[in-house]
């Protein structure tokens, strides 16, 4: 998608945010901005949706997206400790994730706890052996083998 794209989808997506507030619509505003270059608003609507309430009402405290999402971003942009206490606190709300395990890793290996990473990588391969994504990093970081991060 060009910039021209994301900016017509950053228009919608602020008159989401702005006439329905909630994780979901805050994810979609936060990513775009990501996208567009802007890491400082889209760090700060990440924030921002941690108080935000959900729109369906549910026994998790947030949307699972909004954890790995932010997590990833986090991982992304040089900040791996905060993206760990971040997973960390998704897992405890979703023990079971199959999106959580895979910024986990990508968060330890950035933090140069290799041991770290590959137990993490292991659980997300366990819950997840199918996604390409997670079949790589457990395959490299399995085999000894570096990851390799394009930084936004």
């Amino acid at each position: 998608m060009d910039e021209g794209n994301f900016k017509d989808a950053l228009i919608h997506a602020q008159k989401s945010v702005s006439f329905f507030p909630n994780e979901g619509n805050s994810i979609n505003l936060a990513s775009i901005y990501g996208s567009l270059g802007d890491y400082k608003k889209a760090q700060d609507i990440y924030r921002e949706a941690f108080h935000e309430g959900m729109y369906i009402h549910t026994t998790h405290k947030h949307y699972e997206q909004l954890y790995s999402s932010y997590a990833t971003f986090l991982v992304f942009n040089n900040e791996p400790q905060m993206a760990v206490k971040i997973v960390d606190q998704g897992l405890k709300d979703y023990p079971s994730s199959t999106t959580l395990w895979l910024p986990l890793t990508l968060a330890k290996y950035r933090l140069n706890e290799h041991a770290g990473a590959l137990a993490a990588a292991t659980k997300a391969y366990e819950l997840n052996p199918n996604d390409p994504n997670t079949i790589q990093v457990y395959m490299r970081l399995s085999n000894n083998l570096p990851l390799t991060f394009i930084n936004n």
